[in-house]
C-alpha cells in the first residue's frame, strides 16, 4: 500500500481531515519536516481521491504558513534582528551557549530580555542543540544532550512565567523534531518533567508563627503600650513577606534589563511601603500630644536599632527616612533630650544611610552580614534602594555588556536570591499586629511641618524609664 493509499485510508472522512488540517494551520503547532511531508502527501492524496480536494483548498493556504512559521524558528539566531532599539546586544552574545557553566547560563536567562523574547531564546536553545546533534559522535552526544535538557529545567525553574502556553507548544514540537526525530518527545522521561510538571520558582518566604491579628485588644492600646521588639517583628514579617514575592525578572526590569513594557508590580508595592512606613513614623512623632513627642521619638530610635540588630536594614532606613524629615528636624527640644547612649545608636544607624562612597558604610556592613548567612543561614533584609541603583548602574554603566558583564550583574542578583530564600523566623504579638494594621494614619509632610512649627514639646525624665537597662553596646 503506498503512504497516499494509507493516509486516504486514515482520512476515511471530511471530518478527519478537517481536524488534522485545523492542527496544522495553527502557527507554530508543527515542525517544519513534519509540515512539508504532510503537504506532498496531500498532493499525493489529492490525485487519487478529488472527493477531498475542496477540503484540501481550504486549508492548505493557512497550513502553508504554519510550514514557512515552523521553517524559520531554526534560522533565528542568524535571520532575525533580535535587538531593542535602545541596545547594542545582539543574539550573538548567547553563541557560546553549549559552553556555558552555571554563572553563565543563569547570567544568560537573566539578561536575554534585553535583547529578545524568550520564545526567541528557546530557538536561539534549539539551534545550538541541533548544532550540537550534528557535530558531536553519537556515543558522546548523551551527556551533551544531557546537560542542554538540564539548561532548560534551571531556566524553568528560575522563570516558571516564561512557560507561557505558546512557549511549552513551541517546547514540544521543537523537541519532536529537533532533539528526539524521529520519536515523540513523550518518550523521553526527562523532557515529560520539563514540560507536564509544574515546577516552583526559588522564593522564600515568611515563616513568623502570626496568630490572628488582635484587633479588638489593638484598639484599646496606642505606640507606647507596645515592645518595641515586637513592632520591629512585626514590621520585618511583613516587609520580608513582599519582598520574598519580589519576582527576579522584575529586579531586572527595574534596573532596565527587559523591555520597557515589562510591568513590576511587586517591586512597585515594596517602593510604596517604604513610603507608607516612612511616612507613618513622620506622622506619629509630629501628630503626637506635647507631652509624648519625646516617648515616641525614643520608641522610634529603638525600633529602628532592634531591626539593624535583625539584619532588617531597609525598615531600619524606612525609620530613619521618617525621623529625618524636616518637620521632625525642626523639633529641636527633642533631639537635645535623647540620652547619649541612644544618640549614638541613632548616629551610627545614619552613617549606614549615608549615600558618600555610593553608600561605603552600608555595603561593609551587609557584606559582613552576607558573609555570615552564607555561613550560619541568618536571614537578611537588605537595603532595597542600593540594589535598584546597583542594577540600573550595570545597564547605563555598560554601553557594551558582553557576558563578563552579565556574569557580574548575575552575581549581585543571585545575591538577593539567596537574601529571598531564608525567611525571618518569628513569634508575632496579635496585638501588636493588630495595632500595626489598623493605625497606618498617614499626612502628607507640608501638612506635618506646619503642624510641627506650631509645637511646644515638652521634656520629662519619664520618657527615659522604659530604656534605662537597655544594653545599647551589643
Amino acid at each position: 500500500m503506498s503512504e497516499a493509499a494509507g493516509f486516504l485510508e486514515y482520512l476515511d472522512d471530511d471530518l478527519q481531515l478537517e481536524k488534522v488540517m485545523g492542527r496544522l494551520s495553527k502557527r507554530g503547532s508543527v515542525t517544519g519536516g513534519t509540515a512539508v511531508g504532510f503537504l506532498d502527501l496531500l498532493d499525493e492524496a489529492k490525485q487519487s481521491s478529488p472527493t477531498i480536494e475542496r477540503v484540501i483548498s481550504k486549508k492548505k493556504a493557512a497550513a502553508l504558513e504554519s510550514v514557512k512559521a515552523a521553517k524559520g524558528f531554526l534560522d533565528v539566531g542568524q535571520d532575525l534582528d533580535l535587538s531593542f532599539p535602545d541596545t547594542t546586544l545582539t543574539v550573538q552574545t548567547f553563541k557560546n551557549l553549549a559552553d556555558y557553566g552555571k554563572a553563565e547560563w543563569e547570567a544568560t536567562l537573566l539578561c536575554f530580555r534585553a535583547v529578545c523574547k524568550p520564545i526567541d531564546m528557546l530557538h536561539v536553545w534549539a539551534k545550538k542543540y541541533d548544532e550540537l546533534k550534528k557535530a558531536v559522535p553519537a556515543d558522546k552526544f548523551e551527556s551533551v544532550s544531557t546537560a542542554m535538557v538540564d539548561r532548560l529545567k534551571t531556566w524553568k525553574s528560575l522563570y516558571p512565567n516564561d512557560f507561557t502556553t505558546e512557549l511549552v507548544d513551541q517546547l514540544r514540537e521543537v523537541w519532536a523534531f529537533v532533539v528526539e526525530r524521529p520519536t515523540h518527545f513523550t518518550e523521553d522521561l526527562n523532557m515529560k518533567e520539563l514540560v507536564l510538571t509544574p515546577l516552583s520558582p526559588r522564593r522564600g518566604s515568611s515563616e513568623g508563627k502570626r496568630a490572628t491579628s488582635d484587633n479588638e485588644s489593638a484598639a484599646s492600646v496606642g505606640l507606647l503600650d507596645l515592645n518595641p521588639i515586637d513592632i520591629a517583628r512585626v514590621l520585618t514579617i511583613d516587609e520580608f513577606e513582599l519582598f520574598a514575592e519580589v519576582p527576579i525578572i522584575e529586579f531586572v526590569a527595574k534596573g532596565g534589563w527587559a523591555p520597557k513594557s515589562e510591568k513590576t508590580p511587586a517591586v512597585d508595592r515594596l517602593s510604596e511601603r517604604f513610603n507608607k512606613i516612612s511616612r507613618w513614623v513622620t506622622t506619629t512623632v509630629v501628630c503626637a500630644d506635647d507631652t509624648l513627642k519625646l516617648d515616641i521619638l525614643l520608641k522610634w530610635i529603638v525600633v529602628a536599632y532592634q531591626c539593624k540588630r535583625m539584619n532588617n536594614f531597609n525598615t531600619m532606613m524606612e525609620i530613619l527616612s521618617g525621623l529625618n524629615q524636616s518637620s521632625v528636624g525642626i523639633l529641636k527640644t527633642l533631639w537635645q533630650a535623647v540620652p547619649p547612649k541612644m544618640m549614638k545608636k541613632w548616629e551610627e544607624m545614619n552613617l549606614l544611610s549615608d549615600p558618600l562612597g555610593n553608600f561605603r558604610n552600608y555595603r561593609r556592613e551587609l557584606k559582613a552580614k552576607a558573609m555570615l548567612e552564607n555561613r550560619k543561614k541568618v536571614p537578611v533584609m537588605p537595603y532595597i534602594p542600593v540594589f535598584l541603583r546597583d542594577v540600573l548602574f550595570f545597564n547605563e554603566g555598560n554601553q557594551k555588556p558582553d557576558m563578563s558583564v552579565m556574569v557580574q550583574f548575575w552575581s549581585t542578583v543571585e545575591q538577593i536570591r539567596r537574601f529571598q530564600s531564608l525567611p525571618f523566623s518569628f513569634t508575632i504579638d496579635p496585638k501588636t499586629a493588630g495595632y500595626v494594621v489598623n493605625n497606618l494614619v498617614l499626612k502628607d509632610e507640608e501638612e506635618l511641618f506646619e503642624i510641627a512649627s506650631k509645637s511646644r514639646p515638652t521634656v520629662s525624665s519619664e520618657s527615659f524609664k522604659p530604656y534605662q537597662n537597655m544594653d545599647f553596646d551589643q
